[in-house]
């Protein structure tokens, strides 16, 4: 995952099993305390550092992270393991990105013809029915709410991520997805991880555009096209747990691998009404003004 090696003692059905000599990233099980000491930021759920990272839920468990190589686990022993992976991929697993100097945008990406889209927006906007849309109309799934960007040769590239999408319901059975091995992300929600592992693609693919969705109380479609200061803040604005970035003390490197890639990458904003979602509709809006141009 993200051209990463893992090891892990935690079963992760969202990743592909491989064999390899280096491990990149090491998930264990032992004990995590309960505190950070000299912190340089706290939030409701987390203690952040250079270097450390502490990631504490009592209903899922703590999560210790160290220098973009270790994960400790220490879980609630109610937890599910839906709601572990929930977690581990999420959260945790944004911070030792980060850790690395990786760059993670919050988004799916899909690929069509060697060049991939990042489909981006706050979480709830539609981006994974979105993307599932695309999968209809003949995209694969690179990635699922992290996709993880950087630079190869002089070309921005999105690196092969999670291919699982987490769908509700609703979306599953309208788009007809229901067939197949599904399992709830977590017990008390109807939202459901559906996978997309079955068809092999590279591990990196050329990025060609970043879109942004948002929402709207008025009727129909719109798109602009964002340059200058405001493309940099908007993909800033929306990189995957972005807070955790300064006291981490990545910002540097992360702020660069972005302007580097938005020299080369046209980024979008469309808006849909809030209600209701015309997922056919949208799909077929953005092939329209944006991807077929």
């Amino acid at each position: 995952m993200f051209g990463l090696n893992i090891a892990s003692a935690i079963r992760l059905p969202e990743l592909e099993e491989t064999h390899f000599n280096e491990i990149h990233i090491h998930i264990r099980e032992d004990r995590v305390p309960d505190m950070m000491d000299d912190y340089a930021e706290r939030g409701a759920f987390y203690f952040a550092a250079q270097g450390r990272f502490l990631f504490k839920m009592d209903s899922i468990g703590r999560f210790w992270v160290e220098d973009g190589k270790e994960i400790t686990v220490e879980k609630n022993k109610s937890v599910s393991e839906q709601e572990l992976s929930l977690f581990l991929l999420g959260s945790v697993m944004g911070a030792i990105i980060l850790q690395r100097g990786l760059t993670p945008i919050h988004g799916c990406t899909v690929l069509k013809d060697e060049k991939s889209i990042i489909l981006g927006g706050k979480s709830g906007v539609g981006k994974s029915t979105l993307a599932a849309e695309f999968l209809r109309n003949g995209y694969q799934l690179v990635a699922d709410d992290i996709s993880v960007v950087s630079m190869k040769e002089g070309i921005p590239v999105v690196k092969k991520g999670i291919r699982h999408l987490k769908l509700w319901e609703d979306s599953l059975k309208s788009l007809e997805l229901e067939s197949g091995p599904t399992e709830r992300v977590r017990p008390s929600l109807n939202k459901y991880r559906k996978s997309f592992t079955g068809v092999k693609m590279p591990d990196s693919s050329e990025l060609s555009a970043i879109i942004y969705l948002e929402v709207k109380n008025t009727e129909g479609f719109t798109m602009k096209e964002v340059h200058g200061i405001e493309k940099f803040n908007l993909v800033r604005d929306n990189l995957y747990r972005g807070i955790y970035i300064e006291p981490l003390g990545v910002s540097r490197e992360i702020f660069k691998t972005i302007s580097m890639i938005l020299d080369k990458v046209r980024v979008y904003q469309v808006t849909r009404p809030i209600t209701p979602l015309k997922i056919g509709e949208l799909g077929k809006f953005i092939q329209e003004k944006i991807l077929l141009h």
